[in-house]
């Protein structure tokens, strides 16, 4: 009987364990005074450098540099993302977004920026990303307008990316899509730009279409 009882009491155990866990995450904003070191508090509005279970929000104005290999949950980037030193990787393991003008710079393939449930670049975003290498995962939305400036290392998209914006690449960069690049509702090509290297499967490693229209 004693047995049972301690087994029933698990759910309730488990479930306060779950509350904590939700109420301890919370989303930490940049200085508005112009940012600084990721690690560092004094670059954060609260004082204190973000959790791995943050989310976190470059503010417009700010420029925030990693620093140190960190983690967070949500990252939200109204500002700049500087991926400054060497060895540094940042995971994102919920969705990296975009409303507003926004840039994240930093060149060499040892920059990583690593996302796990996709990216979202909301309309009338507009966003640079220059250098370090990406890979994502979770299915991803350009809405707005996505330019990649920049040689210095590989993109890869590992679910599927569906642009009504603008997705371009301005320099010849190895890009590889795991899934399926669609055009959305656009379906057209005019918004969409890749280096000549990256027009075939072979490059690509998989294949570049637009979603079919539907039958009228």
């Amino acid at each position: 009987m004693t047995n049972t009882i301690a087994f029933l009491r698990l759910p309730a155990a488990i479930a306060l364990l779950v509350v904590h866990t939700a109420v301890m995450a919370a989303t930490v904003t940049s200085n508005g005074t112009g940012g600084g070191n990721w690690s560092v508090g004094g670059s954060w509005a609260g004082g204190a450098a973000p959790l791995a279970t943050d989310h976190v929000v470059i503010a417009a104005g700010d420029q925030v540099n990693l620093n140190a290999t960190s983690t967070c949950v949500n990252l939200m980037v109204h500002g700049t993302l500087n991926m400054s030193t060497n060895n540094r990787t940042l995971t994102v393991n919920g969705t990296l977004l975009f409303n507003g003008v926004g840039a994240i710079t930093g060149n060499g393939a040892t920059r990583v920026v690593n996302v796990n449930n996709g990216l979202n670049v909301a309309v009338g975003a507009t966003i640079t990303w220059s250098g370090c290498t990406i890979a994502i995962t979770g299915a991803s939305t350009v809405s707005g307008s996505l330019t990649f400036t920049s040689t210095a290392a590989s993109r890869t998209f590992n679910s599927d990316v569906t642009v009504t914006g603008s997705l371009l690449f301005t320099a010849n960069v190895p890009v590889a899509f795991g899934a399926k690049l669609l055009a959305g509702t656009a379906r057209r090509w005019a918004a969409v730009v890749v280096p000549a290297s990256c027009r075939s499967r072979a490059t690509c490693r998989s294949p570049l279409r637009p979603r079919r229209p539907s039958p009228a």
